[in-house]
């Protein structure tokens, strides 16, 4: 009703509480009843139904807090709150269906969180096998997506849809496989070499990042450049 009085942003904040009473829910009836199941499952659930929710409404807010669902079920799952017996690998299928479902719902900040949960998703990954099989890639597939951010941003801008910020998140992602390998390395006496090499590349990853992107980065788009004498302030405007 309030959506249909121009009230939207009221109307998608109860759409967040019914979202949020839906989970209640389902953890009450799971203790007054002893139903089967675990929290795991139950967090599941809940971030189906809200993920149906927000396409059935064709709502942003509800795709950010179905993403948040999954990304608490990683978390939790991850550390071992649920005393799990296996790694959530089935995050990367959630990941991918919330991401489809996006762009239905025109959630410019659920993309923007997924892919920093895969970074998440990945360092859980590192840190459950302890190999450099993830953060290798991981570099490589970041260089990459910097390099078409970069050289053909117009293209990449109108698939992925995150507001020429993809190359701040190859950044972050490249920098989050560097730091696993420099863990990896820190602990052995006989990897001093391999350290070493791994912070100037991250170096060379920062040169390179400022010389390709730096000039014209939209997330500096916004600043004020500073006034030359001869600029009048009608001509900087």
């Amino acid at each position: 009703m309030l959506k249909t009085r121009d009230h939207a942003a009221i109307g998608e904040a109860f759409w967040i509480v019914a979202a949020a009473a839906f989970g209640g829910s389902i953890a009450l009836i799971g203790q007054m009843y002893h139903l089967s199941g675990d929290e795991a499952s139950a967090l599941i659930t809940w971030g189906a139904g809200t993920a149906l929710a927000a396409v059935a409404l064709r709502s942003n807010p509800l795709t950010v807090t179905s993403v948040g669902i999954a990304d608490a079920w990683l978390f939790l799952k991850g550390f071992d709150y649920f005393r799990r017996t296996e790694f959530p690998h089935l995050f990367v299928v959630m990941a991918i269906v919330l991401f489809a479902i996006s762009f239905w719902t025109r959630s410019q900040a659920a993309r923007h969180l997924i892919i920093l949960s895969v970074n998440f998703y990945l360092v859980l990954l590192f840190t459950e096998y302890e190999t450099l099989q993830v953060a290798v890639p991981l570099i490589i597939v970041s260089a990459l997506l910097f390099a078409a951010a970069i050289f053909a941003a117009g293209p990449v801008d109108r698939i992925l849809q995150i507001g020429g910020r993809l190359p701040l998140h190859a950044l972050i992602g490249f920098f989050t496989a560097l730091a696993m390998i420099q863990f990896e390395l820190a602990d052995s006496s006989s990897s001093n070499s391999g350290f070493g090499i791994a912070s100037a590349v991250a170096l060379a990853g920062i040169v390179a990042a400022i010389v390709l992107g730096g000039r014209e980065s939209r997330a500096c788009a916004g600043l004020p450049m500073p006034a030359s004498p001869s600029n009048s302030p009608s001509s900087m405007w």
